[in-house]
C-alpha cells in the first residue's frame, strides 16, 4: 500500500475484515531521494504514520526499501538501513534496484552508465546482485555491500528476530535452499559483484 492513502480507520476496517499484514513501499530513508528521485509521492513522517497506524490497528507490517537507485550512496542507503530499523516491521524487504527496459530509469543509465543484464532473467526481482554502474561516483559493490548490510542488522544482529527465523517450519524442512539463503543474504556471492571490467570502462568514459 502507499502510505499517503491511509488511516487508522481504515486499518481497523481491514483489521475486522480478517487482513492480518499489509506491506509498504518504503523504497528509501532519505527525503531528497524519495522526493527528486524515486518521486514516490510521500514523505518519511507519512511513512512512520502508517506504520504507527497499522500496529495500533493490530496488523503486522511489511516494509519494502530499495538499494541502490540513481544518486543512492553511502549515506542514503545507511539512512535507510536506519529507517528500517526505526520502523520495525515484522518483515522487510530489501531489494537492489532494477533499470527495467523502458523506463526512464534505463535510459538514464545508458546514458551515463552501463547495465549488466544480457537476457531478462537477470532483471529477476530476487535475482540480487548488482545490475548496472554510473559515473559520479556510483558504486555498485558498495550498494551489494550496504544491501547485505542491512538484513544482517535488521535479522542476524538481533536476537528476536533469529529466534523468529528459526521458528519458520520451511527453515528447516528445506534445508539446502535455507543455507543456500544464508549464504546468498549476509555472506555474499561472486556473481553478485559488478564486472569489473564494465565498471573500468565506464570510469574510462567519464574521465
Amino acid at each position: 500500500m502507499k502510505v499517503n492513502h491511509t488511516d487508522l480507520e481504515l486499518f481497523q476496517l481491514m483489521k475486522a475484515a480478517g487482513c492480518k499484514r499489509v506491506g509498504f513501499g518504503v523504497e528509501n530513508g532519505d527525503e531528497n531521494m524519495l522526493r527528486n528521485v524515486i518521486r514516490k509521492g510521500q514523505t518519511l513522517d507519512q511513512v512512520r504514520e502508517a506504520f504507527a497506524n497499522a500496529k495500533a490497528a493490530g496488523l503486522q507490517t511489511m516494509g519494502f526499501f530499495i538499494f541502490g537507485m540513481p544518486g543512492d550512496n553511502e549515506e542514503t542507503m545507511e539512512k535507510t538501513i536506519q529507517l528500517a530499523l526505526e520502523l520495525d516491521p515484522k518483515l522487510a524487504n530489501f531489494m537492489l534496484a532494477a533499470p527495467f527496459p523502458g523506463t526512464v530509469m534505463y535510459d538514464q543509465i545508458k546514458e551515463g552508465g552501463q547495465v549488466f543484464a544480457d537476457n531478462w532473467g537477470d532483471f529477476a526481482i530476487h535475482d540480487q546482485k548488482a545490475r548496472f554502474t554510473m559515473n559520479e561516483g556510483y558504486d555498485p559493490d558498495l550498494v551489494v555491500k550496504k544491501w547485505r548490510e542491512a538484513y544482517r542488522r535488521f535479522y542476524l544482529y538481533r536476537p528476536e528476530r533469529v529466534v523468529e527465523k528459526m521458528m519458520f517450519k520451511e527453515n528447516w524442512t528445506n534445508l539446502p535452499n535455507t543455507f543456500a539463503q544464508i549464504k546468498r543474504f549476509f555472506i555474499g556471492a561472486k556473481d553478485q559483484q559488478a564486472p569489473a571490467e564494465k565498471v573500468q570502462k565506464v570510469a574510462a568514459a567519464a574521465d
